[in-house]
Order: structure tokens, then C-alpha cells, then sequence
């Protein structure tokens, strides 16, 4: 028997589909001594950052894709190392516009390059095969015939063995029955989905991974060939900047000085020769560390937001420095009152500059819409994880079940004055399900101000998707945006 390596798994970040958490997975992946972890959570990579640190730290070898599914087509890509991240974020992106088959295939031979394609839908195979080049049938036991196999073998397409796990235990199949009747937003029938075939998506044993696949050793060997291919090793991130208006690096640096002695003239427009001095030789000595570092146009970039509204305010460490005062993005003088710079910006710290901008609240989506305008598809917003939490899984899981809302209403409000042992059967029952889907990724929010500006197109970066108000947002939330080195903005109401 080959080696068998997972490379189609989902986690607690794949949305209202998953329910193993990455540390969870990670245990198993240490238990099990795999050198290689593969996340592949559904139409997205919500978890990726936290995932390849968590590799990282226990010395595994991480393997990102991404399961995308619609009405339309369904596929698994994976991302052939760190070449193969950007063409990945890509086509998320693209998938969560919701395009047609042929639109979504079109993509896929365009960026298929750099990633692993598999899929068990005949339409698909028929058409990538001999345009995309690392194509795979992919065989998960409940999800494939026979005939399927023998026409894909046919196309000389190579078959790949997987389990698509989205949980431990065979027995929590009937959590993940749950989970599937919130995210359809249905009442719970045992009957209708005890047939699914997710019941098969459960980590099996060696004995039931022979067993499956005991008539085609290839599926399982090229496991490893495919994982071999996929491993992220480069796992460092630089630090990815704005560009204000297309400039080169030293265009910026020389109009950030250029704005600085500007803002000389109308902060300090009557000082004494030496306080000026002074203030010239505070000026000289942030701006070359500024420009050291690279962040001139960040800067710039700054400034140019804060200057699309009268009343503003930058606070925070910023207000520390005498670059932010005469670009006018803080209004505290740092030097008359004793204002450090190296505790906002120094040569030796590696994080990038924060800067917090309030601006009045009913400005806001002036302000939003001008940033995006003007900068269309490198610009995005960062994301809210919302996971579900104990009164929401309670909740969710009670509607599932029938009960009226009144009564969902009346029961969590006990909840918190109340031992459990006071509750009935049924809502003992209800409890017990709903905790057992806590953590799970419930939606996708805007986080408060949080904006991302990138050099190049937004998705070479980070996948990006549309919200009901219309502006895109990264799929990480605030921790996850600055591990993958993107610089945030917090513009805040």
C-alpha cells in the first residue's frame, strides 16, 4: 500500500461546512506522524494564515487549496507551492463572483499553471483534459462509480485518492447534518439528510483507506506525488506596501519631503531661528528613517485619505511623529510636548507603521468611496470572522428543530439564571448539539475602518469577496491580514 497523504480537508473556516478546528487538526496530523497537512476549506482560505503558522511551529508541511462549489461545477485546487498562491487567490476571487461553468473553466486554463485541479465531474474532466495540465479525477469514496473512473481513465486523466474530511467521527456526521441545515437555513430532517454523502467525510483508518482503494493503488500513491508538489516550504511573507499614485520609490521620498516643508510653512509659521532648527533636525531624522524602511509612500498615502476630510483626527503612537504633524494627519505638535518618535517608528523594529484616523461618522462612506475609486482593484477592506458562539449555536440549531422563535427567546434568556438541569429533555438535547458547533465560520462581516491598498491587483495577495454593501473584503481578519505582511489602514468613524 502507498503512502496515503489527505489533500481534500476542510476545517472549522470552511462557512457552516467543517468541524474539525486547525488545532484539532493539527493533533491528528502529530498523532498520525504526517509530514504533510492539507486545507482545503470550502470556497475559500479563510484559516490559511493561522494554518501555516501552526504548521510551521510543529514542523509540517503545509498544503493550501481551496474546495469551490456551486450550482454549476465543482472542483478542489491546490496551490503548487508559493508560486502557485496568487493564481489560487485568483480564482476564489473569480468563483465568488458567481460566474458560469464555462467562465469558471476558462480561468482555470488560464491560471492552471501553478496549481493541482481535481474533480469527479465528468463536464469538467471532459473539457480540461489536455488544457490543464496537473488534472486530477478525484475519487472520495460515496461521491464516485466505476463508470466514472473508467472514462477517466479513458482521458488519460490520473486518479487521486481523497476523504474531503469534515469531521473526526464517522458519529459526527449528525453535527455536520446540523451544520448543513443552518447553512441552508431548512428544518432539520433526519430523514432527508441522512443522505447526504458527507457521511463518508470522516478521517478513516488505514484498514478502511486499503479497503476503498484496493483496486486502484495509483489514487492512492500519487497522494504523495501531488503533495510532494504542493508543499509551501518559503513561508515569509515580506511586507507589502501601498503605492501612492503609481510613483516610483524615490518620486515618493522626494514628494513626502516636498509636502513635510510645506507643512513647515503653515504649522510653524512664526518660531525662533533655533526652534526651527530644532524642528528641521527632528524632521531630518524621522524622514530618514522613513525612507530606510520604505515608507514613504505609505505615508503619503495616509495623508492624501486624511486630506478628503476638514475635520479628522490621527491618534495613536502616530502623534508621536513630526512627519505625521506637517502632513497633517495628526494636530498634536510631538515636539512641544515631548513626543518620542522611536515609539511609533525605529530602525530596529520590523512592524509597519499604525496610524488610527477618526473621521465624523457620516463622512465615512464619502471617504470609502473615494479611496476605492481611486484605487479600483488594489484596495479591499479586511474582514470580521464570525464564528458561531454558544447563545448563536443554541439558537441556530433550536430553529433547525422547529422551535418558535418566542420560545428560543424565552429559553436563552433563562440560559444565563438557570442550571441546565432545570431545562427539559428536548432543550438539554438542543443545548448539547449547539455547543457542539461553537467555532464554527458563520459569515463574513467589514471590519470597522480596516482598509488593505496593495502595489499590484488586490488578488495576488489575498482572495477577496463581495458583501451586501458592495465593496470587496479580504478573507482574513486583522491578525491574519498583517501575517501575510499587508499593511492596514484604520480608518475609523
Amino acid at each position: 500500500m502507498h503512502e496515503f497523504v489527505h489533500l481534500h480537508n476542510h476545517s472549522r473556516y470552511s462557512p457552516l461546512d467543517g468541524l474539525i478546528s486547525l488545532h484539532d487538526w493539527i493533533k491528528l496530523a502529530r498523532k498520525n506522524k504526517w509530514a504533510h497537512l492539507a486545507l482545503t476549506d470550502t470556497d475559500g482560505v479563510y484559516g490559511m494564515m493561522n494554518f501555516l503558522e501552526i504548521c510551521q511551529e510543529n514542523e509540517i508541511y503545509p498544503i493550501v487549496g481551496s474546495a469551490l462549489s456551486s450550482n454549476d461545477y465543482y472542483c478542489t485546487v491546490l496551490a503548487k507551492g508559493t508560486k502557485g498562491l496568487s493564481p489560487l487567490f485568483h480564482l476564489i476571487s473569480f468563483h465568488h463572483q458567481q460566474p458560469t461553468r464555462a467562465l469558471l473553466i476558462d480561468e482555470l486554463i488560464k491560471n492552471s499553471k501553478d496549481l493541482v485541479v481535481m474533480t469527479d465531474q465528468l463536464v469538467l474532466l471532459e473539457i480540461l483534459s489536455g488544457k490543464v495540465e496537473n488534472l486530477f479525477f478525484e475519487m472520495t469514496p460515496g461521491f464516485f462509480c466505476h463508470r466514472d473512473v473508467a472514462r477517466a481513465m479513458e482521458l488519460k486523466v490520473p486518479l487521486l485518492a481523497t476523504y474531503r474530511v469534515r469531521m473526526v467521527n464517522e458519529e459526527d456526521f449528525y453535527f455536520y447534518r446540523l451544520l448543513r441545515a443552518i447553512k441552508e437555513n431548512n428544518r432539520y430532517s433526519a430523514k432527508e439528510y441522512a443522505t447526504l454523502p458527507e457521511k463518508n467525510c470522516f478521517l478513516p483508518s488505514e484498514k478502511k483507506i486499503r479497503e476503498d482503494f484496493h483496486l486502484y493503488p495509483d489514487a492512492v500513491g500519487n497522494t504523495k506525488k501531488v503533495a510532494m508538489d504542493c508543499e509551501l516550504k518559503d513561508l515569509n511573507f515580506p511586507v507589502v506596501f501601498p503605492v501612492y499614485r503609481n510613483l516610483l520609490a524615490d518620486e515618493s521620498e522626494n514628494l513626502l519631503w516636498e509636502k513635510c516643508i510645506e507643512g513647515l510653512s503653515w504649522r510653524y509659521p512664526e518660531v525662533s531661528s533655533s526652534f526651527l532648527k530644532k524642528i528641521r533636525e527632528r524632521l531630518s531624522f524621522e524622514f530618514e528613517v522613513i525612507r530606510e524602511k520604505s515608507f514613504c509612500s505609505y505615508f503619503l498615502v495616509v495623508a492624501d485619505i486624511v486630506a478628503q476630510s476638514k475635520i479628522n483626527c490621527g491618534r495613536g503612537s502616530g502623534a508621536s511623529s513630526i512627519v505625521c504633524f506637517l502632513l497633517g494627519i495628526t494636530h498634536v505638535p510631538p515636539i512641544e510636548h515631548d513626543l518620542f518618535f522611536d515609539r511609533f517608528l525605529n530602525r530596529d523594529r520590523r512592524d509597519p507603521p499604525d496610524i488610527d484616523i477618526d473621521f465624523p461618522w457620516d463622512e465615512r462612506d464619502e471617504i470609502f468611496d473615494y479611496v476605492f475609486e481611486l484605487y479600483r482593484d488594489h484596495v479591499a477592506f479586511v474582514a470580521n470572522h464570525n464564528f458561531l458562539r454558544e447563545r448563536q449555536a443554541i439558537r441556530e440549531v433550536a430553529k433547525t428543530y422547529g422551535v418558535s422563535q418566542t420560545e428560543i427567546s424565552h429559553v436563552l434568556d433563562r440560559l444565563h439564571r438557570t442550571n441546565l438541569d432545570n431545562l427539559n429533555a428536548k432543550w438539554k438535547m438542543i443545548v448539547h448539539h449547539g455547543l457542539q458547533l461553537v467555532g464554527c465560520l458563520h459569515h463574513l462581516s467589514v471590519h470597522c475602518g480596516g482598509v488593505v491598498i496593495t502595489p499590484n491587483r488586490m488578488t495576488e495577495y489575498a482572495p477577496t469577496q463581495t458583501l451586501p454593501k458592495g465593496y470587496p473584503v479580504i478573507q482574513w481578519e486583522k491578525d491574519q491580514t498583517e501575517l501575510r505582511g499587508l499593511v492596514k489602514i484604520d480608518d475609523c468613524g
